[in-house]
């Protein structure tokens, strides 16, 4: 396995199935994962990944806690965390594995569009070395603790790339469009 795409939910019916769908439709050759770690959705969010390929944990969470679940069970060298509402561009997949030899000094990213403001949202691809070496996301911090996560490898000396390749785009309508992460 060399990707774990690691999806955290909460009430996310309105817009997983178009999540998954985009990964799903994906034209690559690559060995890739999906795994939601959903915080006991009481909407179908649970009956529409169970439609995909797809491993499912329920724990009650925060984002940063599902996100630590999901590196903890996944398979991936790999690690890409992406929101519910948002949407994989045709070639994300393939995008990512062009970047393998940056991966593997660090971490690799590029920025959406964020339709709330004129500034960006950052994505990241992982190596899933760096949370082996370095430990897992922070829970201390409700919000943010990727922000904190990275200026700690920063200042361990990671190297942090950018591509102009995109991976992801925000959903119409989804929590991104509104600032909003009920998580």
């Amino acid at each position: 396995m060399k990707l774990s795409i690691i999806v955290p939910t909460k009430n996310a019916e309105k817009f997983l199935e178009g999540l998954l769908l985009s990964i799903f439709s994906q034209d690559t050759h690559h060995l890739y994962e999906v795994i939601i770690v959903d915080d006991f959705s009481t909407d179908n969010t649970i009956e529409i990944a169970n439609k995909f390929n797809v491993r499912v944990i329920e724990k009650s969470t925060t984002i940063y806690s599902a996100q630590n679940e999901g590196i903890r069970q996944s398979h991936g060298d790999y690690l890409y965390f992406i929101g519910a509402d948002d949407i994989l561009v045709p070639g994300a997949i393939n995008n990512m594995f062009e970047i393998e030899s940056l991966l593997i000094k660090g971490l690799v990213y590029h920025e959406l569009p964020f339709p709330v403001t004129s500034k960006y949202q950052q994505s990241y691809v992982y190596s899933k070395e760096l949370f082996n070496t370095y430990g897992l996301f922070g829970t201390e911090h409700p919000v943010y603790s990727d922000i904190w996560y990275k200026k700690m490898l920063t200042a361990n000396h990671i190297v942090e790339s950018f591509i102009k390749k995109p991976f992801a785009k925000v959903a119409p309508g989804g929590f991104s469009t509104k600032a909003l992460d009920l998580m």
